[in-house]
């Protein structure tokens, strides 16, 4: 499946990167460092690892991917850290905000962290903190994928398919549920053509042609109604809805109010418990993709963990898909470290040694919380895209206001 031309794909990850953070800020939980805790791992040197996310400011604070990342910290270290080796934890608030986004990535570069883990890194789109930290030969790891960088950058490893896997999967749920007239209604945010590019070529690739396109302007438009009827216009029975979680409510109202019996297909961000309240009853039934298993997923054994983690290190902390990022990107880590060739208690683990050991995956690492991770096809998943290597989404479905999952675990969406 050909997703576009690689042009396109800065400006497709820049508007869902925005679709993908406002509201973020809805839940709370500390911000303190989960450190090595003295004396629990015996004599071996701690593992500096390094973390940037906005965590103050009024755009797109995410404490609750900080509440992952800490619970997940302290789990490892409790159980004994890596080969013996506590994680220690240097975190910096970028504030969303370019020029401290770059600032931060200089000062853990300069403190010389191991490896930059996690966080979140979306108001700078040059993707210049990627590239400093490969030229200090620095690994980054189990990123948010919002950055077109991420996927181009060798010593960069998303934890997921980022920005790609969220708009592809939408509109391949809707065509997995039986959905063929598909209206598209996109916030005119950014270079939205961008997504209609991206849904078009999607639906292009199962033999169909979206049945409307809406850009809308909120200003012009602000109860989406006129947006919704020319949504479901001609005979649709599916709409894809990609706006920013503060307009979403207000677009599956619209939907709702337009009488529209079909199928609504979004993305996770746009379905985080604080939208889900705000939608009230217009959601119920909403088709939702994500780049994690869903935290009502008890039955996954990585939720499982995620949640005890959470439970007994975080318990203020927000349960939902930004914690369970930041919870798996640090299990990712930490996993991948202790099977690596050679890892030992003798010595801490080098920034070339934390490097090889992520190049050097062979079987794909099962986490639960997110698809396995392993190493990227020889033929990229979609242009621009070169660095995925964990393609896979989950699906489910709201029912009474919870996002529960649809039971078929994780898909790979750029493939049949």
């Amino acid at each position: 499946m050909v997703i576009g031309r690689r042009s396109i794909t800065a400006t497709l990850v820049g508007t869902v990167a925005v679709l993908g953070l406002v509201l973020a800020g809805c839940s709370s939980s500390g911000s303190k460092d989960a450190a090595a805790p003295s004396g629990s791992t015996g004599e071996a040197s701690p593992i500096a690892i390094g973390t940037e996310l906005p965590l103050s400011g009024s755009v797109a604070p995410v404490p609750q991917m900080k509440a992952g990342i800490d619970a997940a910290v302290s789990a490892v270290n409790a159980e004994g850290g890596i080969q013996g080796h506590p994680l220690q934890l240097k975190t910096c608030d970028t504030k969303f905000a370019v020029n401290t986004e770059l600032s931060c990535a200089r000062s853990l570069i300069n403190s010389k962290v191991a490896a930059i883990v996690g966080g979140l890194i979306a108001a700078d789109q040059s993707g210049q903190e990627f590239k400093l930290a490969a030229k200090a030969h620095i690994p980054v790891i189990g990123t948010a994928g919002l950055v077109p960088a991420e996927f181009t950058t060798a010593g960069v490893f998303p934890l997921s398919s980022g920005a790609a896997g969220w708009a592809v999967g939408a509109v391949k749920n809707l065509i997995a549920k039986g959905a063929k007239k598909i209206g598209l209604l996109i916030l005119y945010v950014g270079n939205a053509v961008t997504n209609v590019q991206l849904a078009n070529a999607t639906l292009a690739s199962a033999g169909l042609k979206a049945a409307s396109t809406v850009l809308v302007e909120p200003s012009a438009d602000p109860t989406f109604s006129s947006a919704a009827a020319k949504a479901t216009a001609n005979g649709a029975d599916g709409v894809l809805v990609l706006v920013t979680p503060d307009q979403a409510p207000k677009a599956y109202t619209a939907l709702k109010n337009a009488g529209f019996k079909g199928l609504i297909s979004t993305i996770s961000s746009s379905a985080a418990p604080p939208v889900l309240k705000a939608a009230g009853s217009a959601a119920e039934g909403l088709l939702v993709t994500s780049l994690t298993a869903p935290a009502t997923d008890v039955s996954n054994p990585g939720i499982k963990s995620f949640l005890a983690d959470i439970h007994k290190y975080q318990p203020k902390g927000a349960i939902e898909d930004r914690s369970i990022q930041g919870w798996s990107a640090i299990r990712l880590f930490a996993k991948v470290l202790a099977g690596a060739s050679g890892a030992s208690s003798a010595q801490t683990p080098t920034s070339e040694q934390i490097l090889a050991a992520f190049n050097g995956i062979t079987t794909p690492i099962q986490l639960g919380t997110i698809g396995p991770f392993g190493q990227p096809p020889a033929k990229p998943y979609a242009p621009g895209f070169d660095r995925i290597f964990a393609p896979t989404v989950s699906n489910g479905i709201v029912k009474n206001g919870v996002l529960e999952p649809d039971g078929k675990g994780f898909v790979n969406p750029f493939v049949g």
